[in-house]
């Protein structure tokens, strides 16, 4: 997926699919958005990051029990008075306040509270197109999904909606046709819990939020091929889910806010939870274990929390923070690291 660096911003796809889902016009788009977020990190299989001799990296080993607070500062071309004298080549890692925290919800979607019931639960059985429910459905509606396989696409725009799987794990969606199981839209609030995705083979992810707010729960995604999870200037809440043997980013927020709690990443091809161009996430009570590349990822001015968290058998970096970003970690534990803990990176 990743097949350059480019320094553009990411692409927004053109074209989209009913309902605003990407299909192939979105695959370009993601791969664009994971190559911005993996720009200028060290380690392999990555060939356009170049090597050791281009990025100054200072390494703080973030031990059990220990919180370290740390931005990734700016080079700057003058070395004169003043308390930026760090040279053109310095990486920086110093001690700081603890940045703000990004807005929970999405900033067209911040006056809905997390969950509405406003009607009675609907049941929907197994086998029910879910495109044309979700779409019809009023705002505040709850749906219920038994045992068994759901074709068909959430989508929710410009409205909120309630949708429960079955509390035994057994509630699939899935869709071959479209991109994404998933869709949430400007003005989009979707709660979603208890719910295994099944996606396309060559391309899919399981759920792209497009400047609206999904709050997922008691989740699980396996396999997919582009990130698992993927915002666009909207804002995800994770709790309890598990990502697992993805071939790209688990979850990948552009400008967008991430909140991630008491959930699991294993066997990842690529980065863990990787946030860039001004997003921000906050990680908590959660495990990452088997990554093929860094854990967590901020670039492009982000921001990312870190709390109460597990790295083990992670093949560069528990926590990269790239230059311009800001970085806290906090009582988390690191074993079996490929490089360091925790990684400042500055070109």
């Amino acid at each position: 997926m990743f097949r350059g660096c480019g320094d553009g911003a990411p692409e927004r796809q053109d074209g989209r699919l009913p309902h605003g889902t990407p299909r192939e016009g979105g695959k370009r788009a993601t791969e664009r958005a994971t190559e911005r977020a993996t720009e200028g990190v060290v380690g392999p299989p990555r060939t356009c990051l170049g090597g050791m001799g281009r990025t100054s990296v200072r390494h703080l080993l973030a031990l059990s029990g220990l919180a370290i607070a740390f931005q990734a500062a700016p080079a700057h071309a003058d070395a004169g008075p003043g308390p930026n004298r760090h040279g053109p080549s310095a990486a920086v890692a110093r001690p700081s306040q603890a940045p703000e925290r990004g807005p929970e919800r999405g900033p067209e979607t911040s006056a809905r509270p997390l969950l509405l019931v406003a009607q009675a639960a609907k049941a929907v059985p197994p086998g029910t197109d879910l495109t044309p429910i979700t779409v019809d459905a009023a705002d505040g509606a709850v749906l219920t999904l038994g045992p068994g396989d759901y074709p068909g696409q959430i989508v929710v725009k410009d409205k909120a909606l309630t949708v429960m799987g079955d509390p035994g794990g057994t509630t699939v969606l899935a869709e071959p046709e479209a991109q994404a199981p998933v869709f949430v839209g400007p003005g989009g609030w979707l709660v979603l819990e208890n719910v295994t995705f099944k996606t396309r083979s060559e391309d899919g992810l399981a759920v792209y939020v497009q400047g609206g707010h999904a709050s997922l729960s008691d989740c699980r995604a396996r396999a997919t091929m582009q990130p698992a999870f993927y915002v666009d200037g909207g804002s995800l809440e994770v709790v309890r889910c598990r990502i697992e043997e993805t071939r790209d980013v688990g979850i990948l927020g552009v400008k967008s806010s991430l909140s991630v709690r008491e959930s699991a990443f294993s066997g990842l091809s690529r980065t863990g939870v990787a946030v860039v161009d001004g997003g921000t996430a906050e990680i908590s009570d959660s495990r990452f274990e088997n990554i093929e590349a860094e854990a967590v990822l901020a670039g492009g001015k982000s921001t990312v929390i870190v709390r109460n968290s597990t790295f083990s058998e992670i093949r560069t970096a528990g926590v990269v923070v790239q230059e311009g970003s800001v970085g806290e970690i906090t009582a988390s534990r690191f074993e079996g690291i490929g490089q360091a803990g925790v990684l400042a990176l500055e070109r």
